[in-house]
């Protein structure tokens, strides 16, 4: 008898949130994307051997930034 926007406005509930969980048309399926492998990033060796490094005797209590700083000036 009365409209859905005069109905929603009564029960203080969202046109939008009545409209989404009342539609007639399915919810469009996105298709899946597939992560790119980025150009710069290390790879599983390189990984393993920065993680065997930083948690190394030598640096396990020191920040990542300050190790990277140490190696530089060491030539590694």
């Amino acid at each position: 008898m009365i409209g859905v926007r005069a109905a929603c406005r009564a029960t203080g509930r969202a046109q939008a949130s009545h409209d989404r969980r009342h539609r007639q048309t399915p919810v469009p399926v996105w298709p899946v994307r597939v992560r790119r492998v980025q150009p710069r990033a290390l790879s599983e060796a390189e990984r393993a051997t920065v993680r065997a490094l930083l948690s190394s005797p030598g640096f396990v209590d020191k920040a990542p930034a300050t190790i990277y700083h140490e190696l530089l000036d060491e030539g590694v």
